[in-house]
């Protein structure tokens, strides 16, 4: 490669593109996932068979009974399902924080493109394009329709 042709892609503008790896992607599904499972397990309606057989409310994790005849009949339910909450909850943002600090990001460097300008007459006006042709006049209605 020659000296101008270093030089000339040298001053060629160029961005940054942040992209999550594949891995990263996945670790967010799952511990999304787990996240959602958490929140069920908090608000998830709670009860439990008499044994006469009558079904008894106990609230949820979120709201616990408070009374001491609900405390006695529900027993420790609530704590149970306050405890899955913190299982699947921290379960979630483990796999969340260390999926994106094992797999984390792909950066590459692209090319930035003319994106053009709006004239004094509302048209939209691209800028002289990669190839060095002259400025194209393009009807915003169809801009971008192949």
């Amino acid at each position: 490669m020659s000296d101008d042709q270093a030089a000339t892609r040298a001053e060629a503008p160029t961005r940054v593109s942040v992209r999550p790896r594949l891995g990263t992607k996945i670790c967010l599904l799952v511990g999304l996932a787990l996240l959602a499972i958490a929140l069920y397990f908090y608000y998830e309606p709670l009860h439990t068979v008499s044994d006469s057989g009558g079904i008894f409310g106990c609230g949820s994790a979120a709201n616990i009974p408070t009374d001491a005849f609900a405390k006695g009949v529900c027993g420790n339910l609530a704590d149970v399902s306050k405890l899955r909450t913190f299982l699947f909850g921290g379960l979630g943002l483990m796999v969340l924080i260390l999926g994106s600090l094992f797999f984390g990001v792909a950066r590459t460097e692209v090319p930035r493109t003319p994106r053009g300008y709006i004239s004094e007459d509302g048209q939209f006006r691209r800028n002289q394009d990669v190839a060095g042709t002259a400025a194209e006049d393009v009807d915003p209605s169809t801009a971008g329709r192949g």
